[in-house]
Protein backbone atom coordinates (compact mmCIF):
# COMPACT_ATOMS: atom_id res chain seq x y z
CA UNK A 1 0.00 0.00 0.00
CA UNK A 2 1.59 3.14 -1.64
CA UNK A 3 1.43 6.65 1.01
CA UNK A 4 -0.19 7.79 -1.71
CA UNK A 5 -2.68 6.15 -1.51
CA UNK A 6 -3.98 5.91 1.85
CA UNK A 7 -3.78 9.97 1.59
CA UNK A 8 -6.18 10.15 -0.90
CA UNK A 9 -8.45 6.96 1.12
CA UNK A 10 -8.35 9.67 4.28
CA UNK A 11 -8.85 12.57 2.53
CA UNK A 12 -12.27 10.85 0.54
CA UNK A 13 -13.08 8.18 2.11
CA UNK A 14 -16.29 8.65 -0.15
CA UNK A 15 -14.48 8.62 -3.08
CA UNK A 16 -13.57 5.28 -4.89
CA UNK A 17 -10.39 4.77 -3.54
CA UNK A 18 -11.62 5.39 0.01
CA UNK A 19 -14.20 3.39 -0.46
CA UNK A 20 -12.07 0.33 -1.93
CA UNK A 21 -9.80 0.69 1.39
CA UNK A 22 -12.75 1.19 3.85
CA UNK A 23 -14.57 -1.94 1.93
CA UNK A 24 -12.16 -4.13 0.50
CA UNK A 25 -12.94 -7.11 -1.27
CA UNK A 26 -12.74 -10.30 -0.47
CA UNK A 27 -10.33 -10.87 -2.85
CA UNK A 28 -7.50 -7.87 -1.83
CA UNK A 29 -5.22 -8.17 0.67
CA UNK A 30 -3.70 -4.77 1.66
CA UNK A 31 0.15 -4.59 2.94
CA UNK A 32 1.76 -1.69 3.81
CA UNK A 33 5.50 -1.13 5.68
CA UNK A 34 5.53 -0.18 9.50
CA UNK A 35 6.71 3.72 8.28
CA UNK A 36 3.51 4.30 6.74
CA UNK A 37 2.37 5.18 9.78
CA UNK A 38 4.69 7.62 10.64
CA UNK A 39 4.54 9.29 7.50
CA UNK A 40 0.25 9.67 8.38
CA UNK A 41 1.31 11.04 11.48
CA UNK A 42 3.90 13.70 9.99
CA UNK A 43 1.08 15.38 7.29
CA UNK A 44 -2.03 15.14 10.03
CA UNK A 45 -1.62 18.77 9.47
CA UNK A 46 -1.83 18.76 5.84
CA UNK A 47 -4.26 16.28 6.02
CA UNK A 48 -6.46 18.37 8.35
CA UNK A 49 -5.93 21.56 5.81
CA UNK A 50 -6.78 19.96 2.94
CA UNK A 51 -9.54 18.32 3.92
CA UNK A 52 -11.25 20.58 5.78
CA UNK A 53 -11.28 18.07 9.05
CA UNK A 54 -10.33 18.13 12.49
CA UNK A 55 -7.44 16.39 14.12
CA UNK A 56 -10.08 13.78 15.27
CA UNK A 57 -11.97 13.49 12.31
CA UNK A 58 -8.64 12.92 10.27
CA UNK A 59 -7.97 10.25 12.70
CA UNK A 60 -11.39 8.52 12.32
CA UNK A 61 -11.25 8.29 8.76
CA UNK A 62 -7.14 7.23 8.87
CA UNK A 63 -8.77 4.57 11.34
CA UNK A 64 -11.41 3.03 8.81
CA UNK A 65 -8.87 3.34 6.06
CA UNK A 66 -6.29 1.45 7.43
CA UNK A 67 -7.97 -1.21 9.65
CA UNK A 68 -8.22 -3.57 6.90
CA UNK A 69 -4.22 -3.14 5.87
CA UNK A 70 -1.53 -5.39 7.72
CA UNK A 71 1.40 -3.30 8.52
CA UNK A 72 4.46 -5.14 8.52
CA UNK A 73 7.88 -4.86 9.65
CA UNK A 74 10.85 -3.69 7.50
CA UNK A 75 13.11 -5.72 9.37
CA UNK A 76 11.38 -9.11 7.66
CA UNK A 77 12.63 -8.05 3.84
CA UNK A 78 15.96 -9.46 3.34
CA UNK A 79 19.17 -7.13 2.95
CA UNK A 80 19.52 -8.77 -0.43
CA UNK A 81 15.94 -7.39 -1.36
CA UNK A 82 16.16 -3.59 -0.18
CA UNK A 83 19.75 -3.63 -2.07
CA UNK A 84 17.40 -4.80 -5.23
CA UNK A 85 14.87 -2.49 -4.53
CA UNK A 86 17.41 0.59 -3.99
CA UNK A 87 18.80 0.01 -7.41
CA UNK A 88 15.59 -0.71 -9.58
CA UNK A 89 14.18 2.80 -7.97
CA UNK A 90 17.53 4.97 -7.53
CA UNK A 91 16.92 7.27 -10.38
CA UNK A 92 13.45 7.20 -10.71
CA UNK A 93 12.28 8.16 -6.80
CA UNK A 94 14.26 6.69 -3.91
CA UNK A 95 11.29 7.58 -1.85
CA UNK A 96 9.38 4.08 -3.39
CA UNK A 97 12.46 2.08 -2.15
CA UNK A 98 9.92 0.04 0.83
CA UNK A 99 7.20 -0.11 -1.74
CA UNK A 100 9.09 -1.87 -4.30
CA UNK A 101 10.83 -4.22 -1.45
CA UNK A 102 7.89 -5.01 -0.03
CA UNK A 103 6.87 -5.87 -3.60
CA UNK A 104 9.45 -7.99 -4.45
CA UNK A 105 9.43 -10.07 -1.19
CA UNK A 106 6.10 -10.93 -0.98
CA UNK A 107 5.72 -10.94 -4.97
CA UNK A 108 2.30 -8.57 -4.94
CA UNK A 109 1.97 -5.93 -7.01
CA UNK A 110 2.30 -2.31 -6.70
Amino acid sequence: MDANIVFSGILNSNGKIGDLLINPRKYLEFIAPDFLRKEILKHYPRLCKISGLTSEQVRESEFQVCKDITFISEEQIKHSTWLAAEKLVADIDPKDTHYVAYSKHFRCKI
